[in-house]
């Protein structure tokens, strides 16, 4: 609102105001403080609803369903309440933080390794370079018929993975797989990655009831293993 009165009423009064507002310190304060306040938002529009559970931390299954995202809203939330506390996006974080039962602290890691054994059902359309440019980078995923639980906690007969579709504007061998090829997997949860959320994606193969992991390490594998 206030760059909007800078730009309408350039040299007037309204618009001196304006601009002093938008670089005080304390509205400053404010505005980087509405950017955690914003992550936080994007998180839960993520979280995955378990049926017969309710949406909160301290629910068994809702949170191993959702485990990475709730303890990075926990980081989230400690980190607005601690920096920026008594602005309006702190009252409202820690608000938010009651709603889902979210501790003020927690030392349980944000993700865990699961090695698996699965045949490939369905595989994202990796656009070519020519189509994301001027970005180099997708990530495609990648949805299993899971066979065998190798070691680790996993439930669910699907599982979907994200892998480098394309890097520096060269398909991967990701791009090229076809339903049918059977994987050994060893992955963690993509949600525990911040550094990916943002990469261009090829998401056709994802399953919005799953949550989506991580490839660490694959390999094609034939017979019982």
């Amino acid at each position: 609102m206030y760059r909007e009165i800078v730009d309408r009423f350039s040299g007037g009064p309204e618009a001196d105001r304006a601009a002093e507002k938008l670089g005080s310190p304390g509205f400053q304060r404010e505005l980087r403080a509405a950017q955690i306040l914003g992550r936080l938002y994007a998180f839960t529009n993520r979280l995955i609803p378990v049926r017969g559970s309710a949406a909160r931390f301290d629910d068994e299954a809702y949170f191993e369903r959702n485990r990475s995202i709730l303890i990075r809203m926990v980081c989230l939330v400690g980190e607005v309440r601690d920096q920026y506390s008594g602005t309006r996006e702190a009252r409202v974080a820690v608000e938010l933080a009651g709603l889902y039962g979210l501790p003020e602290h927690t030392s349980l890691p944000i993700s865990e390794t699961v090695e698996v054994v699965g045949r490939i059902e369905a595989v994202s359309r990796v656009p070519s370079a020519a189509q994301i440019a001027p970005y180099r980078d997708v990530l495609t995923y990648v949805r299993y018929r899971v066979e065998k639980v190798v070691s680790g906690d996993y439930t669910y007969d699907r599982m979907v993975v994200v892998y480098w579709g394309m890097k520096n504007a060269r398909r991967t061998d990701a791009a090229r797989w076809r339903s049918g090829v059977r994987h050994r997997l060893k992955v963690d949860r993509f949600h525990a990655h911040p550094e990916l959320e943002k990469v261009t994606q090829a998401s056709d193969a994802n399953d919005p009831g799953l949550v989506p992991y991580w490839a660490i390490t694959w390999q094609t594998t034939h017979g019982g293993s």
